[in-house]
């Protein structure tokens, strides 16, 4: 092992930051960039960092590794090296486009900081199930008040004022539990999300923390939404005004396909940790490829094609229950929406939006949304490649 060989291992390592991730895993953070590796080049990362001369590198592994020669030892730190420089080389994964940064701002994060208490697991595992079951009795108790509501502008308007409120305030739940994990302070951005503008924050650094916080760092954002709910219920309940009671409702709703396991969702994230499956959209291709071709594999490694599979179905049969029962709505809403823009500025007495309206437009995107990821999927399979973009299907 030359000298020149050695110094180039020993300068790359000592920029690693290396945590345990699970028990038989850890996670790698190097220039912003996160890798999992097993047991065995943890180790050999570790030992790299307190060795100052190759020999004593391979002293230092030999008490855990027998047999350990100087030419298995490099061939072994050249697959490492490989690895991570190949992992620095590739761009950041971005999931989103045209993302606008919102705030990072100091007295949030501060606040944020002093409510970390509640996103305790052994606190965050008591309350959160409480919201739940409180929201699902006030639904109940609130059906004999269900009415379609007409919208005018200026409550279209307050409508999505106060959508673009509840997400701040999901991820302001995430900046709590980020805040928990470790004091560090969450940037929230704007962006579009297959067609989808949403709002969200980089919550990378709790790859550290262990199993149990980052599902709660994930489950922070729905759970404070559920308290927001509750707020806007008691608001009906003390306005008599349908409208909070249907905020309340598409809140609740949007906070519960957050937690459905697709796309890069929150639900998605949980079930990573759950299964200690991490990146299962980016290795759904190359796992179905290698199933498709008959090569053998663990459990583990059959999983992502499991996941990648059960998504499509999901999608494929959700897409066709929404066509077949709703197509005639969905076809009228074009024309609704155009007559109401039309009438708006030709001053004439303007048809109002209903919350229908609203509905049916989240349907439209959600659509859209099935359709791309589906085209991604057949484009990827057509190609026969072993490795995807990582946003396919997701």
């Amino acid at each position: 092992m030359t000298d020149c060989w050695w110094h180039s291992l020993k300068q790359l390592v000592d920029q690693i930051q290396l945590s345990e991730f699970d028990n038989d895993s850890y996670s790698v953070r190097i220039q912003h960039q996160t890798l999992l590796l097993g047991a065995e080049q943890a180790l050999l990362i570790q030992c790299a960092q307190q060795a100052t001369s190759a020999e004593q590198l391979q002293q230092n592994l030999s008490e855990h590794i027998s047999g350990l020669t100087t030419e298995l030892l490099q061939q072994i730190s050249q697959i490492l090296i490989e690895k991570i420089n190949t992992l620095i080389d590739s761009p950041e994964h971005i999931y989103t486009s045209m993302n606008v940064p919102l705030y990072k701002l100091g007295w949030i994060n501060h606040l944020a900081w002093k409510c970390r208490g509640i996103m305790k697991p052994t606190i965050f595992y008591k309350w959160f199930p409480a919201t739940i079951f409180m929201l699902i009795i006030s639904f109940i108790m609130t059906l004999d008040k269900w009415e379609n509501v007409s919208l005018d502008l200026s409550t279209v308007g307050a409508f999505y004022l106060v959508l673009i409120l509840s997400g701040l305030i999901h991820e302001t739940g995430h900046m709590i539990a980020a805040q928990a994990i470790e004091r560090k302070n969450v940037q929230v951005s704007f962006g579009f999300y297959l067609f989808i503008p949403v709002l969200y924050s980089d919550l990378s650094h709790i790859w550290s923390a262990s199993r149990e916080k980052r599902v709660v760092a994930n489950l922070a954002g729905v759970a404070v939404e559920t308290i927001f709910s509750l707020l806007l219920i008691s608001i009906h309940i003390i306005s008599g005004e349908v409208i909070w009671l249907h905020l309340a409702l598409l809140i609740s709703w949007s906070g519960l396909s957050n937690m459905l396991p697709f796309g890069r969702s929150d639900g998605y994230w949980i079930l990573c940790d759950l299964f200690k499956q991490p990146n299962l959209l980016p290795r759904f291709i190359p796992s179905l490829l290698d199933w498709h071709q008959g090569k053998k594999q663990s459990k583990g490694e059959r999983f992502p094609a499991l996941y990648g599979l059960f998504n499509l179905t999901f999608m494929l049969v959700l897409f066709t229950a929404i066509i077949s029962e709703m197509h005639s709505l969905m076809l009228s809403f074009p024309q609704r929406v155009w007559v109401f823009i039309r009438d708006f500025f030709q001053s004439n007495q303007v048809v109002p939006l209903t919350i229908e309206d609203l509905w049916l437009l989240g349907l439209w995107f959600f659509c859209f949304r099935i359709l791309y990821m589906l085209s991604r999927f057949v484009k990827a399979l057509r190609s026969g490649k072993s490795a995807v973009d990582s946003t396919l299907l997701g």
